[in-house]
């Protein structure tokens, strides 16, 4: 299967440089307004693709761990939780990286001058970025789910000119004089000699055929400011460090009253004293003596849900692994609880009182009427 590096005639190992080169060569190459072969059209949208894969990093990264099948697959696919929310598997959040992105068909901004229109009037605002945030919680925030407020930092409407980019609320604006307020402008254009008519972004008012003509103070005209916002984060049982879940407009809001972005919340933990995880099983190491291992015995075991009550068989030998069933992390999907696996330790005292080393000398007595175990072993 022909790889997106291929597609494109660069190497896995090719800069952002080399790949944007790359496509600009190939995109002009198979343009369906300048080759006019049938099949043009589809080797044209080929390169567009690749272009929008390996321009961008995390999704070059993605492609590049899971291979050309494994991540057409995962495109396909992708988990989600409804709500504002939406949570990844193994850290990966398969919204943010397939879904939004770089436009490939910006690139033509640089072959063509800027990009065309097929249709409409004005250019559509454009999108506030998206803001990601690190929230640290506890263990046991993690394991049961909880409600919790973060800060954060991000672009907010301008509080002086409300959005408009203006001192007088929107009002200092005039119609664009290149474009007649249409936001676009159209021109004749020869590319390697075939003549076409191309209509792009206005260059004087970038598009919005309105041009400000006493700009705001506040915030150069931009419509927006910077401000320090709050949040209660619902975090679901079973989250694990690496996982992000996102809401909607809650990241940076365009310039001049342009949609907001979103905002991703990713999780850290933090490690627990006693337990440790596996997955949706919750890891504990207890210690036992020698007469606990050889006689047996019943222990009230710590859980993260509480206490147990685990029984040690007789003749337990070290490292012996025991399963509590439920006693784990819920599933962040299913909310099906794992289990608690304990591992018991047998501790070999170093120091013995008087009566502890009389009663291993008396069983070191005994022992030596019966065969030891290197002769149990050779025999």
């Amino acid at each position: 299967m022909e790889s997106y590096y291929d597609i494109l005639g660069v190497s896995k190992s090719a800069s952002i440089e080399e790949i944007k080169k790359a496509y600009k060569k190939r995109a002009k190459e198979y343009h369906p307004d300048i080759n006019k072969d049938p099949s043009a059209q589809d080797t044209f949208k080929k390169i567009s693709k690749a272009y929008q894969i390996l321009s961008d990093e995390e999704k070059r990264a993605a492609y590049d761990r899971m291979g050309h099948s494994g991540f057409e697959q995962a495109q396909k696919g992708g988990y989600g939780r409804g709500g504002n929310q939406s949570y990844g598997q193994g850290g990966i959040n398969y919204e943010d990286i397939f879904g939004g992105g770089q436009d490939p068909f910006d690139i033509f901004e640089s072959i063509f001058g800027s990009r065309g229109y097929s249709g409409g009037t004005q250019r559509q605002p454009s999108r506030g970025e998206s803001i990601e945030t690190v929230m640290s919680i506890s263990f046991d925030e993690a394991v049961h789910g909880a409600g919790k407020k973060i800060s954060y930092s991000r672009f907010a409407q301008c509080s002086n000119c409300k959005g408009s980019g203006s001192n007088n609320g929107g009002k200092g604006q005039e119609q664009c004089k290149t474009c007649s307020g249409s936001g676009q402008v159209t021109s004749n254009r020869s590319i390697f000699g075939a003549q076409y008519t191309q209509t792009t972004i206005c260059p004087d008012c970038r598009g919005k055929g309105q041009k400000i003509t006493n700009p705001c103070v506040n915030c150069s005209s931009t419509g927006r400011q910077k401000t320090t916002e709050s949040i209660t984060v619902d975090i679901p049982a079973g989250v694990e460090t690496g996982i992000r879940i996102k809401y909607s407009g809650k990241g940076n809001v365009g310039e001049n009253n342009s949609p907001a972005g979103d905002l991703y919340i990713i999780f850290k933990v933090s490690p627990h004293k006693v337990f440790s995880r596996s997955g949706n099983n919750i890891l504990l190491t207890i210690p036992i003596t020698i007469s606990q291992a050889v006689l047996g015995d019943t222990l009230e075991i710590p859980t993260i849900h509480g206490t147990e009550n685990l029984v040690i068989p007789a003749g337990t030998a070290s490292n012996k692994e025991f399963t509590l069933k439920d006693q784990g992390v819920p599933d962040i999907r299913t909310q099906r609880k794992g289990q608690q696996i304990v591992t018991v330790s047998i501790e070999i005292p170093k120091k013995l009182t008087k009566e502890q080393k009389s009663l291993f000398e008396k069983l070191k007595v005994i022992e030596s009427d019966s065969p030891s175990l290197l002769e149990k072993f050779f025999s």
